[in-house]
C-alpha cells in the first residue's frame, strides 16, 4: 500500500472524529451557558482552520502562499468560499444551540444538496440521477449514524430550522 494514501486514509479518519466531537463540543459550550456565541465558534474555528492551513502550506512550498493575491478572480472566490463557509457552519452551530448536535448535524447534510442544485442551476442542466441518489444516501446516512434510526431525538422548531 503507498505511503501517501495511508497518511490520506488516517487525515480523513481523523477528520470524521473531530467532526463529530465539534458538535458534540459546541453542544456542551453552549449548555454551559460561558457566553460562548455561534458566530464566535465559528470565527475561531476558521481562524485557526486558516493559520493551520496557511502553516502547512508555507512549510510545504515556502513563497507560494501569497501567490494567490496577484489573481483577482480568485481573491474573490477565495472570499465568496469563506462568506459562504461562515454562513454555512454559522447555521449549523446555531441549529445546535437551538436544539442539539445531532439536529445539526442532520441539517448541515443539506449543504450539498444545495450546492447540488445551485451547480445544476449554473450549469443550466439537470440535476442528475446518480446525485440524486448520492445525496439521499449521504442524508439517510447522516440521518441514522445520528439517530440511531429513532427520530425521536431530533427537535424541529422553527427556531432551528
Amino acid at each position: 500500500m503507498d505511503r501517501r494514501w495511508t497518511a490520506g486514509i488516517a487525515l480523513l479518519a481523523l477528520a470524521f472524529i473531530l467532526w463529530g466531537a465539534m458538535g458534540t463540543a459546541a453542544q456542551f459550550l453552549f449548555a454551559l451557558d460561558a457566553g460562548f456565541t455561534p458566530a464566535c465558534l465559528v470565527a475561531m474555528r476558521q481562524l485557526a482552520a486558516g493559520v493551520l492551513f496557511l502553516t502547512v502550506a508555507g512549510i510545504a512550498r515556502p513563497g507560494s502562499i501569497f501567490g494567490v493575491l496577484r489573481d483577482r478572480t480568485m481573491m474573490i472566490g477565495i472570499a465568496a468560499s469563506g462568506a459562504l463557509l461562515f454562513g454555512a457552519h454559522l447555521t449549523f452551530f446555531e441549529a445546535i444551540r437551538a436544539s442539539n448536535a445531532g439536529t445539526g448535524a442532520v441539517l448541515l447534510t443539506t449543504v450539498p444538496l444545495f450546492v447540488c442544485l445551485w451547480l445544476a442551476f449554473r450549469l443550466r442542466r439537470p440535476v442528475s440521477g446518480r446525485e440524486i441518489i448520492c445525496m439521499t444516501l449521504a442524508v439517510a446516512g447522516v440521518f441514522l449514524i445520528i439517530t440511531d434510526g429513532t427520530p425521536a431525538d431530533l427537535r424541529f422548531s422553527p427556531a432551528v430550522v
